[in-house]
């Protein structure tokens, strides 16, 4: 077996990443040095959307969103609406970004980190993600094309948090069963609620209710968050409910332990059917790197609005095949 250091494996992944990207990018590329298409103001700011007149806003909507916005020389405008440190766009983005190559995320992306480290990449990523835009619309190809275009089509579930206590000891198990029925008749195919109650077995008694309402060809997730329910299992806990969910056929669950521990997911993986997940808290490439190198999850799961952006993202998903 041919060993590697770390750095040499860091950058064949960057190479690896960009050479995915080809070769729409490329074109894409080519058609932004004729054009010479440079990004001329950044700006973010907030809207607030109304509540239905004569009602009373609902505790489970959200009213209010950031909006970050690229503009270029050619007119194109992209835009996101993942929330950004406005003092990051003033004193950074802004003199970083404006009148510079739209194309170059790499560059832009590794002078951030040079600069502000991994805590500024994590927090870039509204403008990133409005970059993006603006090359999708530049290059007038889906942005996903341009990253490789492995699939056309996604499939989708819907994530539940249901009104009442964040932990969701007072939402009954028929109610979350009513819901997964209602979900499958509307067209979904899954379901993700949290594992949060105080005993923790209730969860999978509550899927046991849901598996008999909707039957099997329907997938339920459970999502553990972490820490932040405020508090984390032990290892007998976890295994536990993970048995038990197996039994129900769970699709999998989601990051049972501390985000930080990265043996007592792998552990717990080893033992049991479903796959255990995880990543979503995830800030950086080298964290998971850590994941992978001890096998922490089944599956990566990384957020591109916490690590780091849409490209980092990219990286990550090299890094998990290699």
């Amino acid at each position: 077996m041919v060993e590697i250091t770390r750095r040499q494996l860091m950058g064949r992944t960057a190479a690896a990443a960009l050479a995915c990207a080809l070769p729409s990018f490329l074109a894409a590329q080519q058609r932004n040095r004729a054009s010479g298409v440079r990004m001329t103001r950044i700006e973010t700011f907030r809207i607030r959307i109304p509540p239905d007149e004569g009602t009373s806003p609902d505790p489970f909507r959200i009213y209010s969103y950031q909006v970050n916005r690229v503009h270029t020389d050619a007119g194109i405008v992209g835009t996101s609406f993942v929330r950004v440190d406005a003092n990051l766009v003033e004193r950074w983005a802004k003199p970083a970004l404006e009148g510079e190559d739209l194309f170059a995320v790499d560059r832009h992306l590794r002078r951030l980190q040079m600069q502000r480290g991994e805590s500024g990449v994590q927090g870039w990523s509204g403008i990133e993600h409005a970059m993006w835009d603006a090359i999708g619309r530049a290059a007038d190809l889906p942005v996903a094309r341009l990253l490789g275009g492995y699939r056309d089509r996604l499939k989708v579930y819907r994530t539940c948090v249901f009104p009442g206590k964040p932990d969701q000891s007072d939402v009954p198990f028929e109610t979350q069963a009513e819901y997964a029925v209602r979900l499958k008749e509307a067209g979904y195919g899954a379901m993700k609620v949290r594992a949060w109650r105080p005993r923790p077995m209730d969860d999978v008694e509550m899927l046991g209710v849901a598996r008999r309402a909707v039957g099997d060809d329907f997938e339920i997730m459970f999502d553990r968050t972490a820490v932040r329910p405020g508090w984390v299992w032990d290892y007998d806990t976890a295994l536990r409910v993970a048995r038990g969910m197996e039994r129900y056929n769970a699709r999998w669950l989601e990051e049972p332990f501390d985000g930080h521990d990265l043996e007592g997911p792998a552990r717990l993986a080893a033992e049991v059917d479903i796959p255990i997940t995880g990543g979503e808290l995830g800030k950086s490439i080298h964290q998971f790197l850590a994941f992978l190198t001890h096998r922490t999850y089944d599956v990566l799961q990384p957020d591109t609005r916490i690590c780091g952006g849409i490209l980092n993202a990219r990286k990550i998903s090299v890094l998990a095949e290699v």
